[in-house]
């Protein structure tokens, strides 16, 4: 965690080269007066004082830091008749003076009020991953940007986010798929506060995202797949885990989460979901559905076969951990000829099993829809349109596809 150590800070610019100067009640002044020079919201300020909003070089930023720190204590002495904070109203409501950092930080509590509508009101709760994520970033990449340390939320203004953007890539070499996901955790505060009326205006209404480098996901080859259902892989269960990923569409949690239960008649209901730390949960969305069991699958369950409990038992009452998927991918890709250098290059994970699944269905025949259906793997538009199509599957015809596209590769 990063600690002010002094009354102010120093930090340069990667754009203009130029230094900035923050400073921190420490130094004995109002968190309303350190917070209005970030944003830059000071008038009447003599020349001499000015210059130092951005200076050239280290030596001036630290004289000035000091000579601006003496100046506005001077003139905030009741004596003084001099305005030097312009009042302007960038933002007001409840929490209008409430610190920017702290806001963020208590909004993504696992106990906040949000996390705890989300899941009473809304029926969605969040996952304690996705809670413990947000706030980390905060912590770690939020809560250190100079400008935004002493930041009270009134202060707050899309300038200073296109300036943590900036700070976010050059200074802590973000990519900008990771600025995308902070910026969705500062963004999604603000304007649940702007809905509770508790702000009157959202500064991230004119924030565009960052420009992402896309990846493109790895796949395997049909051929690939196909030497998955008989390659010398170093035990069943490993078999069976790739497989129902590659030739099932299912999630990781889903398949920590499988029971032998939900296995029967040539087809795998999924409906639950393992998630680390909290358990069983719904598959991802709500998108619980039943998929064919491959001829390949069912031989691989087949050899493991047991009345009840998980496929896929862990220590105890819960099913394996989720670090174990990565030694079984792995092991498993090395069985057919795809080394670490070869996974690292083709972007291959056991989550991109999911989209193998995706694109060996379409080559199969299957249509968008079943496809759509059968992984999980839709909008919530399009499942309100076409809520009908899980109900109509042919299961025996979606198998008998795969299978012949299995073949052919």
């Amino acid at each position: 965690m990063s600690r002010i150590a002094g009354p102010y800070h120093i930090y340069r610019r990667p754009d203009t080269k130029r230094y900035q100067i923050t400073i921190y009640p420490v130094s004995g002044l109002p968190i309303e007066v350190c917070a209005k020079w970030v944003s830059k919201s000071f008038v009447n300020l003599p020349v001499e004082l000015a210059q130092y909003r951005e200076p050239r070089t280290k030596a001036a930023a630290q004289a000035g830091a000091t000579m601006l720190i003496d100046y506005l204590k001077r003139q905030l002495s009741p004596a003084t008749a001099l305005p030097i904070v312009e009042t302007i109203a960038v933002n007001s409501g409840k929490l209008s003076g409430r610190g920017f950092v702290e806001y963020l930080l208590d909004f993504w509590r696992a106990d906040g009020v949000y996390a705890r509508k989300k899941a009473r009101v809304d029926g969605e709760a969040l996952s304690q991953a996705y809670l413990k994520t947000n706030r980390h970033d905060i912590e770690t990449h939020v809560k250190t940007y100079p400008g935004f340390r002493v930041l009270p939320m009134n202060a707050l203004t899309a300038g200073l986010v296109e300036d943590w953007k900036l700070w976010a890539i050059e200074t802590r070499g973000l990519s900008g798929r990771r600025v995308n996901t902070i910026i969705s955790a500062m963004r999604v505060p603000i304007r649940y506060a702007v809905r509770r009326q508790e702000l009157t205006v959202d500064p991230f209404a004119s924030v565009d995202r960052v420009r992402e480098q896309l990846r493109e996901r790895g796949v395997l080859a049909q051929a690939e797949v196909e030497a998955l259902t008989r390659a010398p892989i170093q035990s069943d269960r490993d078999r069976l885990a790739v497989l129902l990923a590659a030739l099932c569409g299912m999630r990781r949690g889903e398949v920590r989460g499988l029971r032998w239960e939900d296995i029967g008649d040539g087809v795998i209901k999924i409906q639950h979901n393992w998630i680390t730390h909290e358990g069983d949960k719904q598959p991802k969305r709500g998108s619980m559905r039943t998929v064919p069991i491959p001829r390949a699958v069912a031989e691989a369950l087949g050899k493991l076969e047991s009345d009840k409990g998980f496929v896929f038992p862990g220590m105890g009452d819960t099913p394996v951990g989720a670090t174990w998927f990565k030694g079984v991918f792995r092991r498993s890709m090395s069985a057919i000829g795809i080394d670490a250098t070869q996974i690292k290059a083709r972007h291959l994970t056991y989550h991109g099993l999911r989209h193998t699944y995706i694109t060996l269905g379409r080559m199969a025949g299957i249509s968008d829809l079943e496809i759509q259906a059968l992984a999980g793997h839709k909008s919530g538009r399009m499942m309100e349109r076409y809520s009908h199509v899980p109900q109509v599957i042919d299961f025996d015809k979606a198998r008998e596809k795969l299978e012949r596209a299995l073949m052919s590769g």
